[in-house]
């Protein structure tokens, strides 16, 4: 990949260390895309609220009561080490990150925590950083569920749940689109 100069992809929620902690944005590869997810995986709201947990069992991809209950206690566990990185990486605030540890976190505290993720990608060394429009807008509902039939899920039919027209004046927008990376984008030029 080097020789032919090819990227490699590091998406956050596989960027993981000891105990599943996630790696900092230091730790990131120069040469690679980061992404906090992929088309294939929950979208960042998605990820916080549970709701790829839903839809396996949804579609019968979990079946039982102890096996959600298990992904449930799992993404919990997930979701404290995030707020532990971000916070630790000076990209989200603590009391934001109290907020965002009760299951009645607002809006904006949901489209802070999207805005963290997004400055954290920036921070790593990695030459592309990419950021989903779905986690832009706050999109829970996945574009797709890999392995179920459109019987199942109706993968690649959803529109996003805010109009285009709202973009540019909708707070959580604004929020959400947090990236510095002037610096970098002068010295990869």
């Amino acid at each position: 990949m080097r020789r032919w100069r090819l990227l490699s992809s590091k998406v956050l929620y596989f960027e993981r260390g000891e105990h599943g902690t996630f790696r900092p944005s230091s730790s990131y590869a120069g040469d690679a895309l980061a992404t906090a997810n992929t088309h294939d995986m929950p979208t960042i709201e998605g990820f916080w609220r549970g709701r790829d947990i839903d839809l396996r069992r949804e579609v019968g991809l979990i079946g039982s009561d102890e096996e959600v209950g298990q992904a449930r206690r799992d993404r919990d566990g997930e979701k404290r080490a995030l707020l532990e990185t971000l916070v630790g990486e000076g990209v989200l605030a603590h009391e934001v990150a109290g907020e965002l540890a009760r299951d009645d976190a607002s809006a904006a505290a949901r489209a802070a925590l999207r805005g963290a993720v997004h400055e954290f990608l920036c921070r790593t060394p990695s030459a592309l950083v990419g950021l989903s429009l779905d986690d832009i807008v706050g999109e829970a509902e996945p574009v797709n569920v890999p392995g179920v039939g459109n019987d199942r899920f109706p993968s690649w039919t959803r529109r996003l749940a805010m109009p285009l027209e709202e973009l540019p004046s909708h707070p959580g927008v604004a929020a959400a689109l947090r990236c510095s990376r002037s610096e970098k984008a002068e010295t990869h030029r």
